[in-house]
């Protein structure tokens, strides 16, 4: 399903990635998961990081698109 906003979830990956004071190294957006690779930081765990993503990308897309839910 994720092909359907593959150009807008890597527009909002961006921007997180903007916001936070993040690089992101490498993306790769598949039929039903993402692999980032960013460079941050230290002062973020991994686990903030991936929050940061999740949770701004996903509520987002998730709004705008209900059909992927």
């Amino acid at each position: 399903m994720l092909e359907l906003v593959r150009d807008e979830l890597a527009e909002l990956f961006r921007g997180t990635a903007e916001r936070f004071g993040h690089e992101i190294v490498s993306m790769e957006i598949a039929t039903d998961h993402v692999h980032l690779f960013v460079e941050a930081d230290p002062k973020w765990s991994p686990a903030e990081i991936a929050k940061q993503f999740k949770g701004y990308s996903g509520r987002t897309i998730l709004n705008r698109h209900p059909e992927i839910k």
